[in-house]
């Protein structure tokens, strides 16, 4: 990584991406230090999402990008899960904490969007969503248990570490986009009507709702991926709010739906009393189909041992997240306190979230334990609910 102190020569030509301010000096520091942009993958709110290239023997690839501190802080919360994408360095604009720029493991797959556009409108083979489906789940898992939500899952924000190849479970799938991603506060509800509209569950657009929310939008998912079409797609007229807020009405699942699949779907897509949650969701027969790889028990910090890429060494060992490059002009932190500086041995950032479960944690630990214990009784009221 690079020290602070850290700035690239005046006589240095730095190849700054075509995103990016050319007069930020921390962004100039960063490719000063070998890394080279290959391309543009995408362009989004904060700007353009680049490919680049360096590491030893400029073998490595990232995908950088600008975000949000809040960003930072969620994949710094989240950085031993195996279903979100790693952070693999951060760093602050000129700007101070509000330009923040994050470099990210690279998912040569792409993301389920992407995938799902270049497939057409053939449906995917129902093995195939069943294993989509529990990875994502597997993702959700963790993070409510750790006491986050992502708060906008959807085909765009689920990346594939390598091409899906229909039919096959052979491809680790990824959590993308963490900048709505937030802490479930003591009281256990969010107020902020964030996400995507067709992908928001009632009690969002009321305005008090808690990770329950989040299986909402998992249950929408997997409508779309067993059906080839979200529930509660409405082309123009602006009528998205009320037919989610009257889901009873609008929710339709065909006859030829397979059984477990519809009871799935009906156990998400349902009032949130009755819902179930990540665990309870991750033990329905329907998943339970699948096994593994899709294992959706599996925990944190599991990542199975891949081939290593060209010019990579075998074991890829951690790496610490850098610097920031002007501790006197980036006073905040990405953490609860402490400064933004170089990170611990451990991996994460000064101010970090310690590994020792806060009480707060635990009791999400227990809670889902007592929701695990009568995970079969609540999906059959969570069915039963559905179908009524």
């Amino acid at each position: 990584q690079a020290q602070a102190a850290e700035r690239p020569s005046r006589a240095m030509s730095v190849d700054v991406p075509s995103g990016a301010a050319a007069g930020d000096g921390a962004l100039q520091s960063f490719f000063s230090r070998g890394w080279k942009e290959e391309g543009i993958l995408r362009t989004g709110a904060y700007g353009a999402v680049s490919l680049v290239r360096g590491g030893v023997g400029g073998a490595k690839r990232s995908v950088l990008k600008r975000t949000t501190l809040g960003e930072v802080k969620a994949l710094q919360a989240l950085a031993q899960c195996r279903n979100v994408v790693p952070l693999e360095e951060y760093f602050f604009g000129d700007g101070g904490c509000s330009e923040a720029w994050v470099r990210l493991e690279w998912l040569r797959g792409g993301d389920l969007r992407t995938f799902l556009h270049q497939h057409g409108e053939a449906l995917l083979p129902h093995e195939t969503v069943q294993f989509v489906v529990s990875e994502v789940l597997s993702g959700l898992k963790e993070m409510h248990l750790k006491g986050w939500m992502h708060r906008d899952i959807k085909e765009d924000n689920i990346g594939l570490l390598a091409p899906l190849i229909p039919g096959s479970r052979d491809c680790r799938i990824k959590l993308l986009d963490f900048k709505t991603a937030a802490e479930v506060p003591l009281s256990g509800r969010l107020t902020e009507i964030v996400g995507s509209p067709e992908c928001m569950a009632p009690e969002v657009y009321d305005g008090s709702y808690d990770d329950l929310a989040d299986c909402w939008s998992l249950g929408v998912l997997a409508h779309r991926l067993l059906l080839g079409q979200r529930p509660f797609e409405d082309r123009g007229s602006g009528r998205v709010e009320e037919l989610i807020r009257k889901w009873r009405r609008y929710l339709h699942l065909p006859p030829e739906l397979p059984e477990l699949s519809a009871r799935f779907v009906r156990g998400l897509l349902v009032q949130r009393e009755a819902r179930m949650s990540s665990v309870e969701a991750a033990r329905h027969p329907w998943l339970s189909e699948c096994g593994p790889p899709g294992d959706v028990h599996r925990g944190c910090g599991q990542e199975p041992q891949r081939p290593a890429a060209e010019g990579e060494a075998p074991q890829r060992r951690r790496v610490s997240l850098a610097t920031v490059p002007s501790p006197a002009r980036n006073r905040c932190s990405a953490g609860a306190g402490g400064s933004p500086g170089r990170a611990s041995e451990g991996g994460q950032a000064g101010g970090a979230r310690s590994r020792r479960p806060s009480g707060r944690v635990r009791t999400r630990v227990e809670e889902f334990e007592r929701a695990a214990a009568g995970g079969a009784a609540r999906g059959a009221e969570a069915c039963a609910a559905g179908a009524g």
